[in-house]
């Protein structure tokens, strides 16, 4: 790409033109630069601007006063680099479709799509760039992206009958065939949404493979909170976004008002003996190293 046409395209502004006019691709990491690389440097650090000098790279985008370490390269400067990033993607974007969905969608659909014409972006932006800016269609929970995501305005009149429901699993019937999804009734309707979406984006889905991941992610243990296979145990551990964390709590406070619950948002809180549940924000490695230091996994019957 040629250096005049990123400037313009991200509202940036070339401070130094050397003798370079175009580069080949977007590096974060000033050790692993290809030749020809745009350099992205978002640190203080001096020293992996140095670096990214040393390997090559032809053009350098900043935020903050540097030192010009070559005046044979591109040296372009910006307010905010993630906003210029963002500006990018949204141009590498203008033939494909980027959508943005919550991260409880996000689990759904990508538990649910078997079709291989879509890639889905997630984490930190700057290890997934180049998957942002590719020519497929894009689903992403990456907030930073909800802003140029693609407006959604389904059209199907998907129709989902529930049958019968549990604190942790719904049985459903989608045309004419029964699903026992892992996955409380509430949550149906954005199964619903998921499904309309990946039949207006003419996206192939299996059903049964509907799971949730990272939000009301239920690990089965024991007392000694060793993990158990799912079901197997009167005690589960319930970990929820911290988004979507109350309404999580007045879910379990409505339907499962005989069961002890304890509510954990920091491994300084407490932990009864007598707990049915627990609902906490933290991750499963936080959670287990916080409350119980000797958890065994039994393996084979869960995976994390």
């Amino acid at each position: 790409m040629r250096i005049s046409d990123f400037a313009r395209i991200t509202s940036s502004e070339i401070v130094n033109t050397g003798d370079i006019d175009s580069f080949e691709g977007i590096s974060f990491d000033s050790t692993r630069i290809s030749r020809q690389n745009l350099y992205i440097h978002k640190s203080t650090d001096n020293q992996a601007l140095k670096k990214a000098v040393e390997n090559l790279c032809y053009a350098v985008l900043f935020i903050e006063d540097i030192p010009i370490l070559d005046d044979q390269i591109a040296w372009i400067k910006t307010d905010n680099i993630t906003k210029s990033l963002i500006s990018f993607i949204k141009y590498k974007n203008l033939n494909s479709r980027l959508i943005y969905l919550d991260d409880i969608c996000f689990d759904i659909i990508k538990s649910i799509c078997i079709d291989k014409d879509i890639t889905f972006v997630e984490g930190d932006l700057t290890k997934v760039f180049n998957k942002t800016i590719n020519s497929e269609d894009k689903i992403t929970n990456i907030k930073e992206l909800s802003s140029i995501s693609n407006n959604i305005e389904s059209k199907n009149n998907v129709k989902i009958e529930i049958i019968k429901k549990s604190l942790f699993s719904t049985v459903i019937n989608y045309k004419d065939t029964l699903f026992d999804i892992a996955m409380p009734y509430i949550y149906i309707p954005k199964l619903i949404f998921c499904i309309s979406l990946l039949e207006d984006m003419g996206l192939k889905y299996d059903i049964s493979n509907c799971t949730l991941e990272k939000c009301f992610k239920i690990v089965f243990v024991d007392n000694r909170l060793n993990i158990k296979k799912y079901g197997s145990t009167s005690k589960a551990i319930i970990f929820q976004q911290d988004e979507f964390f109350d309404e999580s709590r007045e879910y379990l406070e409505t339907y499962a008002k005989w069961a002890n619950i304890d509510y954990i948002r920091s491994s300084s809180n407490s932990l009864s003996n007598n707990f049915n549940y627990v609902l906490t924000t933290l991750d499963i490695d936080e959670f287990f190293k916080a409350f119980n230091k000797n958890t065994q996994i039994e393996k084979n019957l869960f995976t994390l």
